[in-house]
């Protein structure tokens, strides 16, 4: 049974069922020991050739430490010069992280520059990665030179953290399960379901909590995950090779049931980090400024988070790879075909697009558009609504080169997953987005395929899970909140802190101009801040308004960080719907973050103090902090994250059975709240004047308004409401223009469905 509460429970110890394995050996006196225990042999690791291909070229740790060259010393001079310089001088955080961490980094940096000939070459990285982890900022980073940022170090298996009920008080104790397994292993025992209770000896509570120490996340919560994440999966882009080579699992095999057993792992290293398609990338986001779109300049992202993401579909999902590459291969007939099978839905009756949705989980289905197709004719005109004519015109429009449309995501890298799911309490919509890192231009075709995505879903209620969602494009995810609210969506304001070097990159770099007034009166009033400005304009934040009308829950944790906090602080700012969370908080990422090469354009080379970094190595800096808007106006995100309204533990079978327990609960949450519907035809006659059908279900008034101005209201019932309505002349010049219908619901007074017309 699924288990909540309103707040976040305090995570017990780990029980120690298996603190002995056996009984010592009775042996005569002065008779020599025996060897205490057997060493176990390591574990062999047979990879599938799709996964290897993946990965490329594979070394074990020891073999890569073995290449590893040393900077010298003018490479750490430079290095620790370029990291004063931003810290001091742009990272927009500084004094919120010294009054809630009691930390001085600023100092700390200039006493390794002090020390900089007595440290070893791990000992200078690990100095330089200490520093920026307690800032406990993970927009703010060392990336380490070649060649460790273009590697990463991984274990042939995924932890997950779930919660028993243990005692007579049924208190909640975490359990660790592995829940992915790449390849075969020589060991049988270790496969999904097993129970792992220590690591090289350490309980398995306590060797999280000694690695999540090591990790910046901005609170508990999430240093907790990241501690988790980074067992099995470390980018050494932002973290330095494990210290062991190998390490010793003891765990419970037959689903934690059996007697305890243990397993060494090898450490491996694969050559090349992986973009989304599957091949090789950079730091994630680094490479915008090459397409010239200003968004993309505008980002939010867990580097890390979205590092280890990938990495894991490599290694445990390879079949995902290869549909992103058939994706990437079709090119632009993509979501040319996806909007126009998205256009067949909207013409077609709810029922017969419903009966195309595929149930949550199900095996995707074969043949649909032949099968359609044979038992009906394609009638000469457009189908009758409903007929099977329409069901066939529907299922063939939903095939792209053998791809269902209706099952699949044209953008299977961030729509992990969707689906409707069936419960006795009604059908309900799930969509899961992994990533708002989107390739190139493509944020309005990412805001397209939601809705196509929704369209095909039942209409009475949503789950968006955003889980382990690292962020991305700040546009994508406060552009996708208007989809599923009638409300007017108010984008983020961010801040620069003041400093003269921020106010010299205001008065010359394009992207910050806007900001150069305030910096500049901050000189006189010694504001610590520059005034706040949007980064996503609040045009494209309304351009297409509501397209889902039912009840929504967002699922979030620990692991949503940055865009994806901003997006959930959105969501729960303009009171979309509820947030359930399976942690206390997100990951409190409220910033926009910028990479040292980004510094380095904002000034003339030979004026700035920002110089090239050797060997590869780089930094990545919070240059604007996000405020929360509407029910939490002015409310920092950094730090405090967003508290859901309910948080829930996950279970045993969330982890081994497609989160059941976790999506049954959302859909008892979304049974309780309220519906409502609101759609409209309309037909111009030749007087001018609009002849309007509008059906609604559980509004009690309809505003009408042409291009922005009201035109008409009426009282509706449940069911359809014909009326005329004449339109009042159009200021000069709107004639020529589109006409743009908006026709919004009320009940008691509040906005609450929203629909739009184009003329």
């Amino acid at each position: 049974m699924a288990r909540s509460s309103a707040k976040a429970a305090k995570k017990p110890s780990t029980q120690r069922r298996d603190r002995a394995r056996t009984r010592p050996e009775r042996r005569a006196p002065g008779a020599k020991a025996k060897s205490q225990r057997r060493v176990d042999p390591t574990v062999e690791v047979r990879l599938a050739d799709a996964v290897k291909a993946n990965l490329g070229d594979i070394k074990t740790l020891a073999t890569f430490l073995s290449s590893a060259r040393a900077l010298d010393r003018n490479d750490r001079l430079t290095i620790v010069e370029q990291a004063l310089v931003m810290i001091d001088q742009t990272y927009v955080h500084l004094p919120l992280k010294r009054a809630m961490h009691a930390i001085e980094p600023v100092q700390s940096l200039r006493l390794v520059k002090q020390r900089l000939d007595s440290y070893t070459e791990r000992a200078f990285h690990n100095a330089m990665i200490s520093i920026f982890v307690h800032l406990r900022d993970l927009h703010t980073n060392y990336i380490l030179p070649e060649p460790y940022r273009s590697r990463v170090a991984f274990l042939p298996f995924h932890i997950e953290e779930c919660f028993e009920p243990v005692g007579p008080q049924n208190a909640l104790v975490p359990r660790y399960i592995v829940t992915e397994v790449a390849g075969k292993l020589s060991d049988p025992n270790f496969k999904p379901g097993v129970v792992v209770t220590h690591w090289n000896g350490i309980p398995m509570e306590t060797a999280v909590q000694i690695n999540a120490e090591r990790e910046a996340g901005s609170n508990l919560d999430a240093r907790h995950l990241q501690g988790l994440q980074t067992m099995t999966n470390r980018w050494m882009g932002m973290s330095l090779p494990p210290d062991e080579e190998w390490v010793t699992v003891r765990y419970l095999p037959d689903v934690g049931n059996g007697s305890a057993r243990e397993a060494r792992f090898d450490w491996q290293v694969f050559e090349r980090p992986p973009a989304p398609g599957g091949g090789g990338g950079s730091v994630p986001g680094a490479d915008r400024l090459s397409a010239g779109a200003y968004h993309l300049l505008r980002i939010g992202i867990d580097a890390k988070a979205e590092m280890q993401r990938r990495v894991r579909k490599l290694l445990f999902a390879p079949q995902a790879v290869a549909a992103q590459k058939k994706m990437a291969d079709l090119g632009a007939s993509a979501p040319m075909a996806a909007q126009a099978f998205h256009n067949q839905v909207m013409a077609a009756t709810a029922t017969t697009a419903g009966a195309l949705a595929p149930e949550l989980g199900a095996e995707p289905r074969r043949g649909t558009a032949n099968a359609a197709a044979k038992a009906s004719p394609r009638s000469a005109g457009r189908p009758r609504p409903g007929s099977t004519e329409e069901a066939s015109a529907l299922a063939t429009g939903a095939k792209l080169l053998g791809v269902d449309l209706t099952a699949n995501s044209i953008m299977p890298d961030v729509f992990k997953q969707f689906g409707k799911i069936t419960r006795p309490e009604g059908a309900f919509g799930y969509i899961r987005i992994v990533t708002f890192a989107i390739a190139g231009q493509e944020i309005e075709p990412f805001i397209r395929e939601f809705i196509r995505i929704a369209a095909l879903l039942p209409q009475e209620g949503l789950i968006v899970d955003v889980r382990g969602n690292g962020g991305g494009t700040i546009a994508a995810g406060e552009g996708l909140l208007q989809t599923m609210t009638p409300v007017t969506i108010e984008p983020e304001r961010f801040h620069l802190i003041n400093t003269p070097l921020t106010l010299q990159m205001c008065q010359q770099a394009a992207e910050l101009a806007l900001w150069k007034e305030s910096a500049e009166e901050s000189v006189e009033i010694g504001s610590t801040f520059t005034q706040g400005f949007p980064l996503t304009p609040p045009d494209f934040c309304n351009a297409i308004g509501q397209t889902y009308q039912g009840p929504v829950v967002l699922i979030v944790d620990a692991g949503c960080y940055s865009t994806t906090d901003m997006f959930a602080a959105g969501f729960q700012d303009h009171n979309i719907g509820r947030v359930l969370g399976t942690s206390g908080h997100t990951g409190a990422g409220g910033a926009n973050v910028w990479e040292h090469a980004d510094l380095e354009q904002t000034l003339p080379p030979a004026t700035s103090p920002f110089k090239p970094i050797p060997s590869g190595a780089s930094f990545r800096v919070a240059i604007r902090r996000s405020m929360r808007v509407g029910l939490h106006t002015g409310e920092p995100l950094e730090d405090l994250g967003v508290a859901p309204d309910e948080v829930y533990h996950m279970t045993r079978n969330d982890l081994l059975n497609h989160n059941g327990d976790l999506i049954a609960h959302a859909c008892g949450i979304l049974a309780g709240m309220p519906r409502q519907r609101l759609t409209a035809t309309c037909n111009k006659r030749g007087d001018g004047s609009l002849d309007m059908t509008v059906i609604t279900g559980n509004v009690q008034r309809v505003d009408v308004l042409l291009n922005g101005r009201p035109v008409h209201t009426l009282n509706t019932n449940d069911g359809s409401t014909h009326v005329t309505v004449a339109v009042p002349p159009q200021p000069a010049g709107a004639a020529s223009a589109a006409s743009l219908l908006e026709y919004r619901g009320f009940r008691g007074g509040q906005l609450v469905a929203s629909t739009r017309l184009q003329l």
